[in-house]
């Protein structure tokens, strides 16, 4: 689902830690907030999937139902 992949994305990454030695503890290797999908345009994904759909539906729906109705037609009308 879309709107679970960019929920996914919107969401911050995990940090990682170093510990610090001598007792001193863990501090973060890096302190910035950084999302998971940071430099993806999702924007795009929509419009990516919506493009998808249609030409999913152009090029391989329609055909195939083309097929099949002639299919029908000629199963109907050679019956042995």
């Amino acid at each position: 689902n879309l709107a679970t992949v960019k929920e996914v994305l919107s969401t911050n990454l995990p940090k990682a830690y170093k510990d610090q030695g001598l007792g001193l503890g863990i501090s973060p290797v890096d302190s910035t907030d950084r999302l998971v999908g940071e430099h993806v345009a999702i924007e795009s994904l929509t419009s990516a999937s919506n493009e998808m759909k249609e030409r999913l539906m152009d090029e391989v729906l329609a055909p195939l139902e083309q097929w099949l109705s002639v299919y029908r037609t000629i199963k109907v009308t050679v019956k042995p």
